[in-house]
């Protein structure tokens, strides 16, 4: 391969074609110094990302996202693993359906006007509101503040942003596999078993103020 990088436009996503033989180290280099190099291309709006050319583990993965996220400007919503499914989900996050504006830092806002399914990846500089679930295996990260309408059953990390004061995540059904708000990782409440029901929605609220994370119901 010519270039460690390359990045290729698709239908509501780009595809990042990684050498396969580079150190890993090395690497992250190249992906952070080529999306600097395109960031006026690729502008503002938030775009979906698809990783081809070599395997990575989830670790590599979130390294690549988190770098990306930190040390440049663009605004990637997710990112896509699955050929098969590729262009499905491409379509399914048609940005008509997604408003984000400002810059990092603003205190601007992703709607996601569907469940985020598993193994999907979600990041915005501000916040996040989910108008559906956020399954086991998805991970939902925020600058700021996290609602979810529906339940929290995946990973949810809020207040990446030190600038926000007293963030917090917000779930109709609040089940996390982990969470964390700011620096801290919480330990979510589990509802009491009922004879009558199989399962009681959670509705609670987790916020982190005075160094601490707080919860309570809604």
């Amino acid at each position: 391969m010519a270039l460690p990088v390359v990045l290729k436009s698709g239908k509501n996503y780009v595809s990042v074609v990684l050498d396969d033989e580079l150190r890993f180290e090395e690497l992250l280099v190249s992906i952070i110094n080529k999306f600097r190099e395109s960031e006026y291309f690729l502008g503002t709006e938030p775009f979906a990302i698809m990783i081809e050319g070599r395997e990575l583990t989830d670790r590599e993965k979130n390294i690549i996202l988190d770098a990306i996220y930190e040390y440049t400007s663009v605004n990637i919503s997710h990112l896509i693993e699955n050929d098969v499914i590729k262009e499905t989900i491409a379509e399914m996050q048609a940005y008509d359906d997604m408003h984000l504006s400002g810059k990092k830092g603003d205190n601007n806002c992703l709607f996601i006007k569907r469940d985020v399914i598993m193994k999907e990846k979600v990041f915005a500089p501000g916040n996040i509101v989910v108008y559906g679930d956020v399954k086991k295996g998805a991970i939902v990260k925020a600058g700021a503040n996290i609602i979810i309408l529906g339940a929290l059953k995946g990973q949810a990390l809020a207040g990446n942003d030190p600038m926000i004061k007293d963030p917090f995540i917000m779930a109709n059904d609040f089940r996390p596999e982990n969470f964390r708000i700011g620096p801290l990782v919480g330990n979510a409440p589990r509802a009491k078993k009922s004879v009558l029901k199989r399962h009681q929605p959670l509705p609670l609220i987790a916020e982190f103020t005075d160094g601490e994370i707080q919860i309570y119901s809604i």
